[in-house]
C-alpha cells in the first residue's frame, strides 16, 4: 500500500508580476526539493497562458505537514500568492 501524498497545484500568474512570480516559484521548488520526505517537487507552465503547475509528491502526510512549516514555504508562499490571480490545489492519484 502506497502512503505517498500527491498534489497538483494550478496557479494563474498576474501579467504584471510574471517575472517576479517565476523567480519565487523557482526558489520555492529548489528549496522544497531539499526537504526530507520530498519525493518530487517540480513546476511547469502552459505556454502563453500565464498558467503554471506544481507537481508535489511527499512520502506521507507528516512530510507534507512539515513542508508547510518550513521557513521557505512560510516566506515564499505568501509572496507567490501576491503574484497570482488564482491558486487551486488538488490531491491526485497518478495512474501507472
Amino acid at each position: 500500500m502506497q502512503n505517498n501524498v500527491n498534489l497538483l497545484v494550478t496557479l494563474k500568474a498576474k501579467e504584471d508580476k510574471l517575472s517576479e512570480f517565476k523567480e519565487i516559484l523557482a526558489k520555492l521548488c529548489s528549496e522544497s526539493q531539499k526537504e526530507p520526505g520530498c519525493i518530487e517537487y517540480c513546476s511547469g507552465e502552459v505556454i502563453d497562458e500565464n498558467t503554471f503547475f506544481i507537481k508535489e509528491c511527499w512520502e506521507n502526510e507528516e512530510a507534507l505537514e512539515q513542508h508547510k512549516q518550513t521557513s521557505h514555504f512560510l516566506e515564499l508562499g505568501p509572496l507567490l500568492g501576491e503574484c497570482t490571480t488564482s491558486i487551486e490545489l488538488k490531491r491526485v492519484q497518478w495512474n501507472q
